[in-house]
């Protein structure tokens, strides 16, 4: 009885891990489920680290825009390289949202940065 309660309760914990697709949804591909490209920001005394990992080494571009006017206070083209990292000063930038861009292929990953007098924050990565 026992091990018929146990085989009924694994078989019901199976089905509740793996639902069957609803109709109309597509399942997720292997390549959606992989993350292609990996960033990390970090906040120093004024000063942003952008950390990326490309393992693929895909031709990356990385830029930071004033939010709004678009104006481009940063640019850099990363080619056959599998990690970029770079602490950038921005105490010298005037008080506003500014946007950090990271394009590798189709994939498009940005981040707001605030900055107000000794106050800089960022947003999380979307």
């Amino acid at each position: 009885m026992k091990t018929l309660l146990f085989v009924c309760l694994l078989c019901a914990a199976a089905v509740s891990a793996n639902p069957a697709p609803q109709q109309g949804v597509a399942a997720p591909t292997a390549k959606a489920a992989v993350e292609p490209l990996i960033t990390r920001t970090m906040v120093v005394d004024q000063q942003l680290g952008i950390v990326l990992a490309n393992l693929e080494r895909v031709r990356t571009r990385v830029s930071i825009t004033r939010m709004g006017s678009g104006e481009a206070i940063f640019q850099k083209h990363i080619k056959r390289h599998n990690g970029y990292s770079a602490m950038l000063n921005l105490k010298h930038l005037d008080d506003g949202r500014y946007v950090i861009t990271v394009k590798k292929g189709d994939v498009v990953r940005k981040q707001v940065v605030l900055k107000d007098g000794d106050l800089l924050m960022c947003s999380d990565w979307a």
